[in-house]
């Protein structure tokens, strides 16, 4: 925002153009920009310049986990998650006789989502800080299968 006193006309560059004498402007650049306000009035002109940093997004991270899974146990897998964001969590096993269970657990051990049965299995959630997130897979059945997590 800005406040002129005694200004004729007052423009913004890089394709904002002309602007209120008194006011403010939102604008969405596509890269890092520096905007220079310029005020004329009364036979003089004045500057100022803002800079708009744009941050690129996070990158999408993926992990793989595979292995085997014994019958009637449970693995627990860990990942740094650095961000919020939206998770999808893919298991999928080799023998469809064993039961898996999915369970993903936030850094407090809250549950975020769950899934049994169906494979392969997905369980998506949102996450809200970075820490480190559990995946626990439990086979339920007397089959030992290989899995992909």
């Amino acid at each position: 925002a800005w406040t002129t006193t005694g200004a004729d006309s007052v423009s913004i560059d890089n394709g904002v153009g002309a602007v209120v004498v008194d006011g403010s402007v939102t604008v969405t650049p596509a890269a890092t920009t520096t905007y220079t306000l310029t005020v004329t009035g009364g036979g003089a002109t004045a500057n100022s310049t803002m800079t708009v940093t744009v941050s690129a997004p996070p990158q999408a991270t993926t992990s793989t986990f595979s292995g085997r899974i014994d019958k009637n146990s449970t693995i627990t897998r860990s990942i740094l998650i650095e961000a919020a964001g939206q998770i999808d969590a893919n298991l999928s096993w080799r023998d469809n006789r064993a039961s898996l269970n999915l369970t993903a657990r936030d850094p407090n051990g809250t549950v975020l989502g769950a899934g049994s049965g169906s494979n392969p299995m997905n369980v998506s959630f949102a996450t809200t800080a970075s820490g480190t997130y559990s995946f626990v897979i439990q086979n339920t059945t007397g089959r030992r299968t290989d899995y992909t997590l």
